[in-house]
C-alpha cells in the first residue's frame, strides 16, 4: 500500500468516530447502529489485509461486534450473525465477544449441537473462562435433554440400557452416587443415549438438593440477604444453574471471600458436573475459615461423585467427629451434624 493510500484511509478518523459510536451504544442504540453502518461502509473500502496491516483491525471488530450485538437485541438475528461471522472469519478468528455471541445466536436458532461447538472452541482458547461457559453449555444442555417417556431404550445398545436400567433400579432405593455413576457409565458405552440420561442424571440431582448444607438466609435482612436467597431460589427451586451462577458472581464481585458464595458456587459446579472446581470452591471456604462447617459436608459429596472416597471420608468426618471436637456445640453445629449424619443414613452416601 503506498503513503497516499495511508493517510486516505487516516483520513477517516476511524479511531474517534468508532469511540463516538461505544459512547452511544447504551444511550442510543438506533443512532449507534446508523454511525456504524456509516462506519463500516468505509471500513469495507478497504481488504481485511489491508486492514490488518494498518492496525485498525481491533477498530473493525469493536465496529462489527457492537453492530451485531444492536441487531440481536432487536432479534434481527441473522444480520447480527453475519456480523459475528465477519470477525470470526476474517480479522480473529478467537475473539471472545463473537464466539459467544455465535454460541448465543446458534441456540437461538435452536442449532443446539453447533452452539455447543462454539462453547467448546471457546473453553479451548480461553480456559480461564471455563467457569461461565459451563454455567452457559448448561441452558443449551436443558434444549436437548428428553424425558424417558420420549425414548425407546432398544433403540440403544444393550449396555447402554442395562446400565440405564440399573440406574433407575439405585434411584429408587436412594442410591444416588451409584444411580449417577451407572448413567455416566451409559454414556460411555453408547453417546447416543447422551441427552436422555443427562435428564435421568438431573432427576438424581434433585435429591442432593435436600442434602446440601447452606446457610439459612433471612431474604429480607437486606440486599445482600436478598442476592442470596436469589442463588438458592434458581439453584434449588427454579433448577436454572445459569441465573444461578450469574447472582452468585455478583456476589462475589462485591465480597470475593464471601463465603455462603463460595459454598453456593461449589454446589452450582457440582450440579454443571465439575467436581474439580465444586471441590476448589469448598476448599476455600475452608482455608478462609475452618470453623464454617457447611463446605466438609458438600465437599465429602462431591469428592464421592468423583470417586475420591478415602478423602470424602475424610472430609465428612470432619462433621461427625462434631460432638467430640467442641465441648459445647451450639445450636447451629448440631444442626449441621444431625443434618449432614441424617443425610449419609438416609440417601446411602456411605461414609
Amino acid at each position: 500500500m503506498s503513503d497516499g493510500e495511508k493517510k486516505d484511509i487516516d483520513s477517516y478518523d476511524f479511531p474517534s468516530r468508532v469511540q463516538k459510536g461505544l459512547d452511544l451504544l447504551h444511550k442510543d442504540s438506533n443512532k449507534a447502529l446508523e454511525l456504524f453502518d456509516e462506519l463500516l461502509n468505509d471500513f469495507f473500502r478497504f481488504t481485511p489485509s489491508e486492514i490488518n496491516e494498518l492496525g485498525y483491525s481491533s477498530l473493525i471488530i469493536n465496529s462489527l461486534n457492537a453492530k451485531g450485538s444492536i441487531l440481536n437485541a432487536y432479534d434481527d438475528i441473522d444480520n447480527a450473525e453475519k456480523c459475528f461471522d465477519l470477525v470470526l472469519n476474517d480479522y480473529d478468528s478467537q475473539d471472545f465477544t463473537s464466539l459467544i455471541n455465535k454460541a448465543l445466536i446458534l441456540r437461538k436458532k435452536m442449532h443446539l449441537e453447533e452452539s455447543l461447538d462454539y462453547y467448546d472452541k471457546i473453553l479451548d482458547a480461553y480456559p480461564n473462562k471455563r467457569e461461565l461457559v459451563l454455567a452457559m453449555k448448561s441452558e443449551v444442555y436443558d434444549d436437548l435433554k428428553i424425558n424417558l417417556s420420549q425414548a425407546n431404550l432398544d433403540d440403544y445398545k444393550d449396555s447402554a440400557k442395562e446400565l440405564i436400567e440399573r440406574g433407575l433400579s439405585f434411584k429408587d432405593k436412594n442410591l444416588v452416587l451409584d444411580s449417577l455413576n451407572s448413567y455416566q457409565e451409559a454414556i460411555e458405552k453408547d453417546s447416543r443415549c447422551k441427552y436422555l440420561v443427562m435428564g435421568l442424571m438431573d432427576e438424581v440431582k434433585k435429591e442432593f438438593f435436600k442434602i446440601f448444607l447452606y446457610e439459612d438466609i433471612d431474604v429480607n435482612a437486606n440486599d445482600l440477604s436478598q442476592k442470596k436467597g436469589g442463588v438458592l431460589h434458581y439453584l434449588f427451586i427454579k433448577n436454572n444453574l445459569f441465573y444461578a451462577y450469574m447472582l452468585n458472581e455478583e456476589i462475589l464481585e462485591e465480597d470475593s471471600d464471601d463465603l455462603f458464595a463460595l459454598n453456593a458456587k461449589g454446589m452450582i459446579f457440582f450440579f454443571l458436573d465439575d467436581c474439580n472446581l465444586a471441590v476448589e470452591c469448598f476448599n476455600k471456604c475452608i482455608l478462609l475459615d475452618d470453623k464454617y462447617l457447611y463446605p466438609y459436608f458438600n465437599k465429602a459429596i462431591a469428592l464421592a461423585r468423583a470417586n475420591k472416597i478415602d478423602e470424602a471420608k475424610e472430609s465428612y468426618e470432619h462433621i461427625k467427629a462434631l460432638p467430640e471436637m467442641i465441648s459445647n456445640p451450639n445450636e447451629e453445629e448440631m444442626s449441621i451434624f444431625n443434618r449432614a449424619i441424617i443425610a449419609n443414613a438416609m440417601y446411602s452416601l456411605g461414609f
